[in-house]
Parts: C-alpha cells; sequence; structure tokens
C-alpha cells in the first residue's frame, strides 16, 4: 500500500492510504458465515498467496524488511488483490550483514519467528517464516494460534508434526476446498509443501521470497 498523504496535528501522526473496500484478509478467511457472503475457493487463495509473496518479494529486493507480517496487515481491494499494509514500520537491513537489529520482539502473536526472540535481529528468513504462517492459514482456514490446536501447540507446530498424528491432507487442508477436485487437492498440497519449506525450524533452510514466487507461480501455471 502506497500512502497518498499525512495529515500531523500536535503529538499525532496519521497516513492516509486510499479507501480498500474489501478489508483484510484476516476478515476474509476469519469471519464467521452470517458476517460475509463471500467466501474465496482455492483459485483466489491462491492468487492472493502469489500476491502477498511477490510484495515481499519486492521489498526484499529493496533490502527492506517488514517487521509485522500478518493476514491483518494483508489488505484486499475491490478486485481482491492483496496488499501489504504497515510497511512504514519497517526495517533497512545492513549491507553486507543482511540483518537489522531491533531493542524488543515486533511483530503479532502467532507469526514471529523464533529465531527473533533470541536473536534480536529481523532478518529475510524471519519474513519467510511469517509468510508460511500466512500461507498455512490460507490452506487451512485456522488461526495461526487455536485453542483447538491442542495445548501449547501453534498451526505451524500443529501442521509439522500432522504425519506423526497420522492425519490425512484433509485433516489439515480446508476440507471444503480440497475435496471440490483433483485439481485443487493436488495444488493445495503442493502450496503445503512450500509452506512447510517457508516455516522451516532453521532461517537458513527457508527459502528465498523470490524462490517461493517461483514455487507459487508454477503450481498456478500447471
Amino acid at each position: 500500500m502506497q500512502p497518498v498523504g499525512f495529515v500531523i496535528y500536535k503529538d499525532v501522526a496519521l497516513l492516509l492510504h486510499h479507501y480498500i473496500p474489501n478489508g483484510t484478509l484476516a476478515q476474509l478467511l476469519h469471519k464467521s458465515s452470517h458476517e460475509t457472503e463471500y467466501k474465496p475457493d482455492w483459485p483466489p487463495r491462491l492468487s492472493i498467496a502469489i500476491g502477498v509473496a511477490e510484495g515481499l518479494a519486492f521489498l526484499h529486493h529493496s533490502a527492506v524488511i517488514h517487521l509485522d507480517i500478518s493476514l491483518a496487515n494483508v489488505m484486499l481491494d475491490s478486485n481482491f488483490k492483496p496488499l501489504l499494509g504497515e510497511i512504514e514500520i519497517s526495517k533497512l537491513l545492513h549491507p553486507s550483514r543482511g540483518i537489522a537489529s531491533i531493542s524488543a520482539v515486533t511483530g503479532s502473536f502467532g507469526y514471529i519467528p523464533p529465531e527473533y526472540a533470541y536473536t534480536m535481529q529481523v532478518t529475510a528468513p524471519g519474513n519467510v517464516f511469517s509468510y508460511g504462517v500466512i500461507l498455512l492459514e490460507i490452506l487451512t482456514t485456522r488461526l495461526p494460534v487455536d485453542e483447538g490446536l491442542g495445548e501449547d501447540v501453534d498451526l505451524v507446530r500443529w501442521v509439522h508434526i500432522a504425519p506423526t498424528r497420522g492425519d490425512t491432507p484433509e485433516q489439515i487442508l480446508d476440507a471444503r476446498l480440497s475435496t471440490v477436485s483433483f485439481t485443487w487437492r493436488r495444488e493445495m498440497l503442493a502450496a503445503l509443501k512450500v509452506a512447510l519449506l517457508c516455516t522451516n525450524s532453521v532461517p537458513a533452510q527457508r527459502p528465498k521470497m523470490k524462490k517461493v514466487v517461483e514455487m507459487l507461480q508454477e503450481i498456478k501455471q500447471s
């Protein structure tokens, strides 16, 4: 999202943006059925996931790290095209070290990379982790922190340990979508593999956002 103006009055500073008619991706996916008539099926969700990935890849190409990647900061325009919000809350990477220091852990609960708590440094792989959480939400329609997942189990851990529970894909993915067609199921499983790569506990093993875009576009084109 690009600001179109600003207002400064006494101790208040406001950024002005164009009105976003479809709200946030969080509202779209997690509102109850009586609050909204539109629930996106798989193809629009995949397009949204690609759009968010492209936005992050663009920021990383400019050495900018977003400090609060979450569904609440993904805005949807009149055509449900995603726009990254709160890009003003960001850090420039050190040109040679590829990191930026922070004085306190920043981000939304459930999206914060585990390494931020002990390194106190934000990185591109940290953004990739947060994006992976968004992709898991798109695939499962579950909240990143949900009591229904089990005690002390967030969405990332719940998905990663699914094989040990013996869960079928339909028990992980949003079965309302994965059971519609074999094509959708195949694409969702492929996207799930991308999400698992993004949420790897080892930052160095996570793909770059540019690679994430390429993998998701291949899924869409196939």
